[in-house]
């Protein structure tokens, strides 16, 4: 699901099965949140997180949002630990 960088971590997720959604992005340093909104209104099934530190784990989860504005909720949770050098 993610890929492991020095100063980023691609997120990429499986398309909602409603149409016309976009993708709200979420991270949290700890399993099971809090989480933080990352992103908003992505149309596309990635996010590249660019505000990221070195040997830090990050916890992700993803929102569907539809026409209505309506936000689905969270997927599963999944982490990633930023690669340090």
């Amino acid at each position: 699901m993610f890929g492991k960088f020095t100063d980023f971590l691609d997120v990429a997720w499986t398309a909602s099965a409603t149409s016309n959604v976009t993708y709200n992005v979420y991270r949290g340093t700890v399993s099971g949140g809090p989480y933080t909104l990352q992103g908003t209104g992505i149309s596309q099934l990635t996010f590249r997180d660019e505000s990221v530190t070195p040997g830090t784990t990050y916890y992700y989860v993803v929102t569907a949002v539809d026409a209505n504005h309506v936000e689905g909720a969270h997927s599963s949770e999944q982490s990633a630990t930023v690669w340090t050098p």
